[in-house]
C-alpha cells in the first residue's frame, strides 16, 4: 500500500509530528548543558540532564565513558566559562525522543555534542546520553 492508497481509503493521517512548542522545549533541554558550562552553576546541569545519564566520546586521544556525573566535576573544576559559544542542531525527533548537535568552540578548541534527550515529563526533555568528539582547533 502506498500513502496516497491509504490517504485515498481515508486510513492515513497527515498530522505533524512534533509541534513548534515541542520544538522549542526539546531546545530549552539541550541548552541545559551549554548554560552549565557557560555559568558554572551545577542546578542546570540537574534540571537538563537524567540523574543516570551518560556519556561517550573522544578526549585527549582516549575514548571515555561512564556516568555524566564526569562531566559535572569537570565543568565545576573549570568553573564559569562565558565565551563558552555553540550553535544547536535538532537532528531528529518524535514526540519523545530527540538527538540535538551541539557545535561549540572555545578557546581555539571546537567541540561536538549529540544530546539524547527524552521527554519526561509534560514539556519537560532532559538528556540521557551525551556523545561528543573534542577538535584540538578550529579551521579559521
Amino acid at each position: 500500500m502506498t500513502i496516497e492508497t491509504e490517504i485515498a481509503k481515508g486510513n492515513a493521517q497527515n498530522i505533524k509530528p512534533t509541534s513548534l512548542a515541542d520544538h522549542d522545549d526539546i531546545l530549552r533541554g539541550a541548552r541545559y548543558y551549554t548554560d552549565a558550562i557557560q555559568t558554572g552553576d551545577m542546578k542546570h546541569f540537574h534540571e537538563g540532564f537524567h540523574p543516570e545519564a551518560t556519556m561517550y566520546g573522544w578526549l585527549e586521544g582516549s575514548f571515555r565513558a561512564g556516568s555524566a556525573q564526569q562531566l559535572y566535576d569537570i565543568a565545576q573544576e573549570h568553573g564559569p566559562t562565558p565565551g563558552f559559544n555553540s550553535r544547536f542542531t535538532i537532528v531528529t525527533s518524535t514526540p519523545t525522543t530527540a538527538i540535538v548537535e551541539v557545535d561549540t568552540e572555545y578557546q581555539g578548541e571546537g567541540y561536538r555534542d549529540h544530546l539524547i534527550l527524552c521527554k519526561v515529563g509534560e514539556g519537560q526533555w532532559q538528556t540521557v546520553t551525551k556523545i561528543f568528539h573534542v577538535y584540538d582547533s578550529i579551521r579559521s
